[in-house]
């Protein structure tokens, strides 16, 4: 009895809601977001939408009325053509939530400025807006160092050619591409284009000869890798023109014996690929 007593006498304790009863809570409110996240992918399949998203994931639910009223960044509004991103690929940044990243692609010899990409960042000043920091830019990329940097000229496909550049005499001291199956298509988008242009990569500044050095000269621009191999994609395309690929040359070899030597490859590799070019 006596023990009884004391047990009725003594001071019931508080109950404190501690570490774990908190996580209890987040968990019924996860498995809440779950369950909501499947009924909405639910009616998304049954109205023939997409639901791409995951529901075990810890985003919220497209269809939460806090989500839909968080800022968005929008589509990037830059000079696509000065800044060499391709404009197509910016379509993937419109609408996205604070913290996604912006994947951008830049144009043929460009790559991303930022190692750690873009991201949408929330606007301190005001809650309704976001954008994108930093802004998207493309740069040149990187070209070997030295006076006689050996380059590779990457396609998606496969390597378009690789050449020795010297850049004392600013032209280039040999070439050579693979001819194979890959370089046998002819690609209506690898249609030869008109002109020359510069590699842009800053290591070749100031070290490619000028349009002046041809200009009233008498000799053409000879291709030491053949245009006409490089007609698979637009990228080799636009690779057979760089100066890095080009030698002064007499027009008449170049017009003549040159383009007959360059048929003889071809034919050649149509019946013993592949060759070394």
């Amino acid at each position: 009895l006596k023990d009884v007593k004391e047990n009725l006498t003594k001071p019931t304790k508080k109950k404190n809601k501690g570490k774990n009863d908190g996580k209890n809570d987040e968990k019924k409110n996860d498995s809440k977001k779950k369950k909501k996240c499947k009924i909405g992918r639910l009616k998304r399949q049954a109205a023939g939408q997409k639901h791409s998203r995951d529901c075990d994931s810890d985003e919220d639910d497209d269809d939460d009325d806090n989500n839909k009223n968080r800022a968005k960044c929008g589509k990037p509004s830059i000079n696509t053509k000065n800044d060499k991103i391709k404009d197509r690929s910016l379509d993937n940044c419109k609408a996205k939530s604070i913290g996604s990243k912006c994947k951008y692609e830049c144009e043929y010899l460009y790559e991303s400025a930022y190692k750690h990409g873009v991201t949408c960042q929330k606007d301190t000043k005001n809650a309704k807006r976001a954008f994108w920091k930093p802004t998207p830019k493309c740069e040149p990329e990187s070209c070997p160092a030295g006076d006689y940097p050996m380059i590779v000229m990457k396609t998606e496909r496969t390597n378009a050619y690789v050449v020795l550049f010297d850049k004392k005499r600013k032209l280039p001291v040999w070439s050579l591409s693979v001819l194979d199956g890959t370089n046998r298509i002819m690609n209506p988008l690898g249609k030869r284009t008109t002109g020359y242009t510069h590699h842009p990569c800053k290591e070749l500044k100031n070290f490619q000869a000028p349009q002046s050095a041809y200009t009233g000269s008498g000799y053409d621009h000879g291709h030491l890798t053949p245009s006409e191999i490089l007609s698979y994609s637009r990228d080799a395309s636009f690779a057979s023109n760089l100066r890095i690929n080009l030698a002064p040359q007499n027009d008449m070899t170049n017009q003549i014996s040159w383009r007959m030597i360059e048929a003889h490859i071809r034919c050649h590799n149509n019946k013993y690929p592949p060759s070394l070019v």
